[in-house]
């Protein structure tokens, strides 16, 4: 278990930068140092196996790993454009999706096309990328937006979309090609939003959630009738964080406090009924009793602070949880303990010289040096 200290401790860090020449004609001799093996705020994973995960985050970073998160290979980049959700459908065959719209992938993630848009309008922030197997998958955004697709990939069909309606779609979850959920929010995170479809998408319909909840963040799937949710809007009343389920397809709701600290969930995961993985900010809380009990295991602090965002699972022991500042964490016993798999120099650089074309220093403090 990773653990992080609280001494407040100023530090100042020397570094020797190697290139040609500093100036604007010459950026591409600058090499990121840390964090490795990125810096961008990393928003998903996805798992083909256990050893081989896909991530995806702002400036249509994309990263891939073939030896369980040991090391990681850049597979696309464009400043332009930030990537909310990556997914597979075979071992070469992914998906992913955001600003920018639909990204596809046929050879395991060394090529990326961008795929036409399958909306009439391009003001769609597209969250969430779902197959239930090799044919059928769906995305889905902002606005109302959800697409569909019956044929892996190949054409996207248009299901919902009304740039008048500010109805987030953040997670859609399907559970056989026709009936599956949709999570999110009424406007950006005001009253919390699910929705039930068993046409594949074609119609939708709203299921009563608690009036706590302004936006769902997690949500797990097991049957037509059983859904865990968990809010993304920090704390509830009570101050704690917490997570919500049913049994009687949203009739009735029993609620369960995670942690006091009140960290935002982000990521819902049940292998079965028993076996259930709730992410927040900086926690992993594991079920082995169908969520009648929950352990925490905390990732850490470190620097900058963490936030985590999103988790991906090869099996049942075989974990990537991702989040801000290109920190990956890596687990290979359930989610009991973790490793961080990224490289961050522990610290926040306020200032920065060069005394001649070779030698550079940076300055900064450590707001997180261990005890």
């Amino acid at each position: 278990m990773l653990h992080g200290g609280s001494r407040i401790e100023a530090l100042v860090l020397v570094i020797a930068f190697t290139f040609m020449n500093i100036d604007s004609a010459s950026a591409q001799d600058w090499v990121l140092k840390s964090p490795l093996p990125t810096n961008a705020d990393l928003m998903d994973a996805c798992m083909t196996s256990n050893n081989t995960g896909y991530i995806c985050g702002t400036y249509q970073t994309i990263l891939k790993t073939t030896d369980g998160g040991t090391t990681w290979q850049q597979e696309a980049w464009a400043a332009n454009n930030q990537l909310n959700s990556i997914a597979f459908s075979s071992h070469d065959t992914g998906f992913a999706a955001g600003w920018n719209g639909i990204m596809r992938t046929t050879d395991g993630g060394e090529n990326w096309v961008q795929l036409p848009s399958p909306f009439p309008y391009d003001t769609t922030d597209l969250s969430n990328v779902f197959f239930l197997d090799q044919m059928h998958g769906w995305v889905s955004g902002t606005y109302y937006s959800l697409v569909r697709t019956t044929d892996g990939g190949m054409t996207w069909q248009l299901l919902q979309q009304n740039v008048m309606l500010t109805q987030m779609f953040n997670i859609v979850r399907f559970i056989s090609p026709d009936t599956g959920f949709i999570a999110g929010s009424y406007g950006f995170g005001d009253i919390g939003l699910l929705k039930k479809t068993t046409d594949g998408g074609i119609s939708l319909s709203d299921l009563t959630i608690p009036a706590d909840i302004k936006v769902i963040s997690g949500l797990a799937v097991i049957s037509s009738n059983e859904l865990w949710i968990g809010p993304g809007d920090q704390v509830s009343a009570s101050g704690s964080a917490r997570v919500y389920h049913t049994l009687d397809g949203g009739t009735s709701w029993s609620v369960t406090g995670l942690s006091n600290m009140g960290p935002t969930v982000k990521s819902i995961k049940f292998f079965d009924r028993q076996h259930g993985r709730v992410l927040t900010d900086r926690q992993v809380f594991v079920t082995a009793d169908a969520g009648g009990t929950w352990t925490e295991y905390d990732m850490g602090q470190g620097y900058p602070p963490l936030e985590l965002t999103a988790m991906a699972w090869g099996d049942t022991t075989n974990c990537i949880a991702v989040g801000n500042s290109g920190r990956i964490f890596g687990s290979t016993s359930g989610g009991t303990s973790w490793n961080e798999l990224s490289h961050v120099i522990p610290a926040s650089f306020t200032a920065v010289c060069f005394t001649d074309d070779q030698t550079g220093f940076m300055t900064g403090y450590n707001a997180w040096a261990p005890a």
